[in-house]
């Protein structure tokens, strides 16, 4: 109001403030016996008129500042009234606090360093308060054009509020519950620009503004030293503009660490409020800040190569470590949404003692601090209780995670990534798509019934009647091929049966651990008719434990059936008479010898059947062979090949989920580079399982699974354990003779 036109063009308003002024100064220059001082100040804040003598304008002092003077004054009054227990505004604000929520006075208790115990006293509280309040005076600068601090001394340095901050903090405080303004004081209760200074101050204060520093030619020669090495082309057209971006990266890095311990009344509400490209722990003060920070909230960044990066070095690597799903468009949560999270969820039984606002990243928010629980169940558990209870209960879902964002130098010294809080929106489940999903198992079906055919078809009797029966049907004359059908099924059923055991193994595994799960979905294969299962969660994991016992379980039990069909097919093929083994389907040679495991128990139950000197190997003749197998064991063969290939820790599959829990997800995603790469190298070299499987999970399941609810909590030994000797199988497995 102060810097308006409509004060300007109003004498009568004029004088008034240069009276009140004048008082204001008497009092500033020591003189206490100013008799219309209170005067003054009730004209000022109430928007009364004084009748003080005219004294003319301090040039030395901008009207914010004065502003922020009167506004010290009359808190400072009502405080030192505050203290007499005659005193109606006092216990005014004793009921007012009685009044808040139980969980919001223990919030206030404990942050003023008091227990709410025996001895507790309300008053005590209240005055704790105003103590506590002393050092914001001045908070106010005015509501229009620069603020200051109206504390600051004559030399010391001032950042500027400008009016785009104050509106993005504005924007914010109309999320404070009113009671929790109430305990500002009458003076700035219903005034947000109010409330919004004082934050901005405060935040100043405890060292969590940030002004940038002005970029010297000096300190641009010195980072051009120090990135000479890049190669020029790496580093584009303008490596001055590069210097003065790393510059102010490296400035944002190292002094937006700090961080206040938040004693002050409402301190949770005010983290949330401070999230903002200027006003939070970076990019906080000057220019080059908020050009930074609008910089990053846009997704780009200085490239290399002199152009605009799409995404955030932060945003890409949140994005490969967590699936799509976790970031649908129509359930991204809002800023309001994470800070009534942290006043309602977290604040609650000081669940998570955040250190700082919510930090955007892509998919939802990051919330760093710390808990007070020794393990991350007890920390889930404590936030789905208040999660219940909140007015956000289904808006969000909340994950405890290791810090998915770039790797800090701290981080790098100390050589650990501290967990944070990551929150989405209600659902990170994939899209089930049934129908999709029902026409893939179809053909798949299909698949496996071809491939119970095909090894019939190696059988040169079988070979030789469907031939006949065949060049009959070209010649339009009467044909007959059912005996094929009746001679596969067999076949088919067990390889449907040991799926089936795969899928009902993963059933019970969900049952146990509470996990909500899609039917699965067949993945057909051309070369062994069936390639596996996806079986989808609909729901997220509760920890490590529960998503590793629900994927090893069903890869485990199929290997386990097909180890044993294996063995009942060998012992009956090699004691049958001549002519039913005439009868029997085979399996080419070299395909049987690209299992050790498989093979060894071929071996062991029929001795020499796959030996065969080095120097014949990969000849001509070997490829010709076929050798004739029970059913039983060519489906048990085929079974502990597909079941070993889901085990590969890789992508989505039953692997992946099991590598996930052993090696987190940034040590998953190297474990699952090296294996695509032996994979593809060992399918070029001959195994065509092996580089079909390649291509499915690059195409259809490269994405790591969705997030646990706890993923920060280790995994027993005993499973440990288990993955281990299940990792020794799959190897043995897949490792040809």
């Amino acid at each position: 109001e102060l810097g308006s036109k409509a004060v300007s063009n109003d004498p009568r308003r004029v004088e008034d403030i240069k009276n009140q002024i004048s008082s204001l100064k008497k009092k500033l220059n020591g003189n206490q016996n100013t008799s219309d001082g209170a005067a003054t100040t009730a004209a000022i804040v109430n928007g009364g008129k004084s009748q003080s003598d005219k004294v003319p304008l301090d040039k030395k002092r901008d009207l914010g500042a004065v502003l922020s003077s009167v506004v010290s004054e009359t808190r400072e009054k009502s405080f030192n009234q505050s203290f007499s227990m005659e005193d109606e505004n006092l216990q005014l604000k004793v009921k007012r606090f009685q009044e808040a929520p139980l969980f919001m006075q223990e919030i206030v208790v404990k942050s003023l360093g008091m227990e709410m115990d025996s001895d507790f006293n309300v008053t005590d509280v209240v005055l704790k308060m105003y103590e506590n309040e002393q050092g914001l005076d001045g908070a106010t600068a005015g509501a229009y054009g620069d603020f200051s601090l109206a504390n600051a001394g004559e030399n010391e340095f001032v950042p500027e509020f400008t009016q785009e901050q104050l509106d993005e903090v504005l924007q914010a405080v109309k999320l404070i519950p009113q009671f929790l303004k109430n305990m500002y004081g009458d003076d700035v209760k219903n005034n947000d620009t109010a409330i919004a200074l004082m934050l901005l101050e405060e935040e100043w204060k405890s060292g969590n503004l940030v002004v940038m520093p002005e970029i010297t030619q000096q300190m641009i020669d010195e980072k051009l030293e120090e990135i000479k090495w890049i190669p020029q082309y790496l580093r584009g057209e303008n490596s001055t503009e590069l210097a003065i971006e790393l510059i102010k990266s490296d400035y944002r890095r190292n002094k937006g660490k700090q961080k206040s311990n938040g004693a002050q009344l409402s301190s949770i509400m005010q983290e949330g409020i401070q999230q903002s490209p200027r006003v939070g722990l970076e990019g906080l003060g000057g220019k080059g800040a908020e050009d930074s920070a609008t910089q990053e909230k846009k997704g780009g960044g200085l490239s290399l190569f002199g152009g605009q990066e799409q995404k955030s070095d932060k945003d890409q690597m949140v994005e490969s470590l967590f699936p799509e799903s976790t970031r649908k468009k129509d359930q991204e949560i809002k800023e309001s949404q994470a800070i009534l999270f942290m006043s309602e969820v977290l604040a609650k039984d000081n669940v998570w003692a955040a250190s700082g606002p919510p930090e955007k990243v892509s998919g939802g928010f990051l919330i760093r601090g710390s808990t007070r629980f020794e393990s991350g169940k007890e920390l889930i558990d404590a936030i789905d209780k208040n999660l219940v209870k909140s007015r956000v209960r289904n808006q969000v879902d909340c994950f405890y995670v290791f810090d998915p964002t770039p790797v800090t130098e701290d981080q790098m010294n100390s050589g650990e990534r501290p967990p944070v809080l990551f929150l989405t929106g209600p659902n990170v489940a994939r899209d089930p798509a049934p129908i999709q999903r029902s026409l893939i198992s179809a053909v798949t079906f299909g698949t496996i019934w071809y491939n119970a055919l095909l090894p019939f078809l190696l059988n040169d009797k079988y070979l030789k009647l469907t031939e006949e029966q065949m060049a009959l049907a070209d010649a339009s004359m009467p044909s007959n091929v059912d005996f094929l059908n009746d001679l596969s099924f067999p076949l088919f059923a067990t390889t449907v049966g040991i799926q089936v055991i795969h899928e009902l193994s993963h059933v019970i595994a969900a049952r146990n651990n509470n996990l909500n799960i899609t039917i699965p979905t067949l993945v057909p294969s051309l070369g062994t008719g069936l390639l596996g299962g996806i079986t989808s969660l609909k729901d997220p994991p509760r920890d490590k434990q529960a998503l590793f016992d629900f994927a090893i379980s069903g890869p485990l039990a199929g290997m386990g059936v097909s180890t044993v069909l294996l063995i009942i097919g060998m012992v009956a093929t090699v004691s049958m008479d001549i002519a039913s083994y005439e009868n029997l389907p085979a399996l080419p040679f070299n395909l049987l010898r690209q299992s050790s495991l498989a093979g060894g128990i071929i071996n062991s139950i029929s001795p020499g059947l796959l030996t065969v000197p080095d120097a014949a190997l990969g000849s001509k003749a070997l490829s010709e062979i076929n050798i004739p197998l029970h059913p039983f064991a060519i489906a048990g063969y085929f079974g502990l090949m597909i079941n070993a290939v889901n085990l590969l820790p890789v992508g989505r599959t039953d692997g992946g989920r099991i590598a996930l829990t052993l090696f987190g997800r940034s040590g998953t995603q190297l474990v699952s580079f090296l294996t695509f790469v032996v994979m593809f190298i060992q399918g070029i070299l001959g195994s065509d399982l092996l580089l079909f499987f390649f291509s499915f999970v690059v195409f259809f399941q490269s994405e790591l699974e969705i997030p646990q609810r706890n993923e920060v909590d280790d995994m027993d030994f005993s499973r440990v354990l288990l993955a281990t000797t299940t990792g020794v199988l799959v190897l043995l497995t897949l490792i040809p003779m």
